[in-house]
């Protein structure tokens, strides 16, 4: 679950939250078992191996600027939501999408719907950070996105 208060994920065996840093998450158990891809740029984003959250099971990416935790991506992981390309399906990516939405909608509560350039996005504005699910198009994918605030702002 997300903590409302903190923006932290909360799974079964770790708390990722806005005050970890990439080399204390590299350092434990669940890290060393992590996949890594350093953009070369001072980002990293790290994949973590999927995780089972009450009924779902989830792809979860943290991602970090130098030390400092940016934020994670989630995607529930289910073949009816395709498998890959060879399956691949708008409808099956929107049905993904609403159920990121429901997912949300139980964790945080009742958020603000937003038409942007990727479509209708269920977003939150919180006091840490912002959280949204969305359909990119272009991507042909459908996550939910977490962002912790920084100091002065949430930067670009």
């Amino acid at each position: 679950m997300i903590d409302h208060r903190t923006g932290a994920l909360i799974l079964s065996d770790a708390r990722i939250g806005q005050d970890l840093t990439r080399s204390s998450f590299l350092a434990t158990p669940m890290g060393s078992r992590a996949r890594s891809d350093d953009m070369m740029t001072g980002w990293m984003h790290v994949y973590l191996p999927p995780q089972v959250l009450g009924d779902l099971t989830l792809a979860i990416d943290l991602v970090f600027e130098g030390e400092r935790l940016d934020g994670y991506r989630l995607s529930v992981i289910d073949a009816k939501y395709g498998t890959g390309w060879g399956d691949y399906s708008e409808e099956k990516q929107l049905a993904q999408r609403d159920a990121h939405d429901a997912w949300l909608e139980d964790t945080l509560g009742t958020g603000e719907r937003e038409a942007t350039p990727r479509g209708m996005e269920l977003r939150y504005e919180l006091a840490w950070g912002k959280a949204w699910s969305t359909f990119d198009a272009l991507g042909g994918s459908s996550n939910i996105g977490v962002r912790f605030r920084r100091e002065g702002g949430l930067g670009t």
